[in-house]
């Protein structure tokens, strides 16, 4: 494949490193578009509550929480590449028991079982959330970042829309729960698959580029006191940042444990137009990366960002009167595209606002600040449903997502 004829501007020392960066995270799209959609979907339709719901989103952020500090001094003791990929094979490796579970156990004995597994899962998990930034701020040069991250993530849409047609047909024909054994299995696949392209993958510093590509934007402001030490961080510029995003991923995420539970029982959608919807999401959310990564050039990342936001914003409205499928379809056209903008937007503003010097701390921080905010949302969210009914927590968390996304443009 000639890669400088699909993209040009890749140098032909970084075409490795390319190919199996875009390789990753596709075979991470059969995972998200199986496994990652489903698993909510199959634990509510074993009769789980919302507060059960919550938790189940929630425990990736809480071991996050816990974890953030002992994994980011971790990882500044070992080199990232390597640190990444081994917490990579344990937290891939421990998703293989949600296969198996359903053989041995039913309704509220599997939904304990299931939360349980995923407290396992998400300990190396809480690692790949602080390396993986990292991860990728050292294999690829910033000259690149923002063509190379919209890249990763039109893929990751591309293959997850694919996957969550071929897993809808699936759970439309097999028997229940073998349908989602069988979905969970192809997610399972996919991880493996990621995981071998990681182990291809090389630092950038390590590789024959042109001088140009090698060229370090201009760095942030040092944290005043303290430099980029873990206290003197939050005393800078970034520590603004910290905040605006906390709130803008606590909207974000209000509405997290709502929308399994509001698709099934609210709008009575069948697991066909679940994944009909999660199609028409992830084909917006590949042009949706696609257009931030040319938008990057005349916008900048904080507009990209709050752009983002304001759409998903729109999308609560639209998927809190869903109740016709074209309603839906138009709302995870919104969505998806929005998703898309936000995503690479703002994973392209933090890694610019963050210095190749003690960047494992910054993003530690960051890790911090966006997993106590999606805890927060996923615990919170159905509290707030249940005093307000989940419709009106859905206008709600509408509001707060554009407030957020004003926040950004203004502060940000």
């Amino acid at each position: 494949m000639r890669l400088n004829a699909l993209f040009p501007g890749i140098p032909y020392a970084f075409r490795a490193n390319f190919f199996h960066l875009v390789m990753d995270i596709a075979w991470w799209g059969v995972f998200n578009g199986s496994a990652a959609i489903f698993l909510p979907v199959f634990t509510t339709r074993l009769g789980a509550s919302a507060f059960q719901i919550g938790i189940l989103t929630g425990i990736p952020a809480a071991m996050n929480i816990l974890l953030a500090f002992p994994a980011g001094f971790i990882s500044q003791r070992y080199p990232v590449l390597r640190a990444n990929l081994v917490v990579a094979v344990l937290n891939r490796m421990l998703f293989f028991p949600f296969i198996l579970l359903p053989f041995f156990l039913q309704s509220n004995a599997l939904v304990l079982a299931i939360l349980l597994n995923m407290v396992l899962m998400n300990i190396p998990g809480a690692c790949t959330g602080i390396l993986g930034p990292a991860f990728l701020g050292e294999c690829v040069p910033p000259n690149l970042r923002a063509q190379t991250v919209g890249i990763r993530f039109a893929a990751l849409a591309a293959v997850t829309m694919l996957t969550s047609l071929l897993c809808g047909q699936i759970l439309n024909r097999a028997p229940f729960p073998l349908s989602y054994q069988v979905v969970f299995f192809i997610g399972f696949m996919g991880t493996g698959l990621s995981v071998f392209h990681l182990t291809r993958i090389r630092s950038y510093a390590s590789l024959n580029l042109p001088g140009k590509e090698l060229e370090l934007a201009a760095p942030p402001p040092a944290a005043s006191g303290q430099g980029h030490l873990w206290l003197g961080i939050l005393k800078g510029p970034f520590g603004r940042v910290l905040g605006i995003l906390f709130f803008s991923q606590f909207s974000l995420n209000l509405a997290a444990s709502l929308a399994p539970l509001y698709q099934v029982r609210g709008l009575a959608l069948s697991d066909g137009a679940i994944s009909l919807g999660s199609a028409i999401f992830w084909v917006l959310f590949f042009f949706g990366s696609i257009l931030s990564g040319r938008l990057s050039r005349r916008l900048s990342l904080k507009r990209i960002t709050s752009l983002g936001i304001i759409l998903v914003a729109l999308s609560a409205v639209l998927f809190a009167y869903s109740f016709q499928l074209w309603i839906y379809v138009i709302c995870q056209v919104v969505s998806g595209l929005g998703w898309g903008l936000l995503t690479a937007g703002q994973f392209n503003y933090v890694l610019a606002r963050t210095p190749a010097s003690g960047r494992t701390a910054y993003l530690t921080w960051y890790n911090l600040a966006m997993n106590l905010a999606l805890l927060a949302g996923a615990l919170l969210g159905p509290l707030m449903a249940d005093r307000t009914g989940i419709l009106e927590a859905l206008l709600l968390v509408a509001a707060l997502r554009f407030v957020a996304g004003l926040a950004i443009q203004k502060w940000g």
